[in-house]
């Protein structure tokens, strides 16, 4: 599968479950992609570590992060569509690297009506 529709199909499917965390996790040489809900974590995808390498460098290049530094924390912000994404990476001991990936919703949809006080 080519690497912008995959990314294309994990935001759509993001997006519309209402996540608000996207996690790229490295586990027994696999790399497992959760979902945080206001239902709980859901598991979307388990992929190849070079699949997920690809993947985290392709939106690590969007966001204008270091795509060559994998060891140190960084931080980094992208659109999608019409919803900003924060994006947060650590490396660990072996040497590979994690994903957050934080969606921005628009205030006015999750604004509480206190019309009837």
């Amino acid at each position: 599968m080519k690497i912008d529709k995959y990314i294309k199909e994990m935001f759509t499917v993001a997006t519309g479950n209402r996540s608000s965390d996207i996690y790229f996790l490295c586990q027994n040489r696999k790399y497992q992609i959760v979902m945080r809900t206001n239902k709980g974590i859901t598991e979307y995808d388990t992929i190849s570590m070079n699949l997920a390498s690809q993947i985290i460098n392709s939106l690590k290049y969007s966001a204008e992060m270091a795509v060559s530094e994998k060891r140190r924390p960084q931080t980094g912000k992208v659109f999608w569509r019409d919803y900003p994404l924060r994006l947060s990476t650590v490396g660990d001991v072996n040497g590979n690297e994690s994903l957050v990936i934080r969606i921005i919703y628009d205030n006015e949809s999750s604004k509480l009506n206190f019309q009837w006080l």
